[in-house]
């Protein structure tokens, strides 16, 4: 599924789950907060980004990930669906009794939301079938949630971009990945 690239940048509230948010928190920080976890790669490929998966007692679960935009540190993804998913695809979840019982983003996207919920959060999505998706783009300088971890410091002509994409099944959210990172 491809859309346009639009003018814009989704907020810091958008990029935040469980206080974890993409262009400031690290997987360190990550770990710190929950202790047992191990990062792993979340492909077989060399260059895979690295992730954290935790998951609550609800069996949802959430995996922080930092790839190449992220020098493999600093968050540059978070995907949230339920647990038995992102562990049948390779994650390996921790149970986390601090994880809050509710995954959201700090602006209010959770799993089990209604399409109508989502698009009043992201007026910008486009929707194709079961699937939104919504890719924005900006200078590093307007993008909120860029922080001085990534942003660049020589050169012309960077983009920060960010976005969301989920899936919808029967009407609610199943699963959504959001998306951040800086590059020329």
């Amino acid at each position: 599924m491809t859309g346009p690239e639009r003018s814009g940048s989704m907020s810091k509230e958008d990029l935040t789950v469980a206080e974890f948010d993409i262009g400031r928190a690290t997987l360190d920080e990550v770990s710190s907060q929950f202790p047992g976890v191990q990062k792993f790669r979340l492909t077989k490929q060399e260059e895979s980004p690295l992730g954290i998966c935790v998951k609550n007692k609800e069996g949802a679960a959430v995996v922080f990930a930092s790839g190449s935009s992220g020098g493999w540190d600093v968050l540059d993804a978070i995907y949230v669906a339920r647990a038995s998913s992102l562990e049948a695809r390779g994650a390996k979840c921790v149970l986390a009794p601090s994880l809050p019982n509710d995954l959201a983003t700090q602006s209010g996207m959770r799993l089990g939301a209604t399409v109508k919920q989502v698009q009043r959060l992201f007026p910008k999505l486009v929707m194709h079938d079961s699937v939104f998706k919504i890719t924005l783009s900006t200078s590093p300088d307007k993008a909120p949630w860029v922080s001085d971890k990534i942003k660049p410091t020589k050169g012309e002509g960077w983009v920060a971009m960010s976005g969301a994409v989920g899936g919808f099944r029967s009407g609610r959210l199943r699963w959504f990945i959001l998306y951040g990172g800086v590059s020329d």
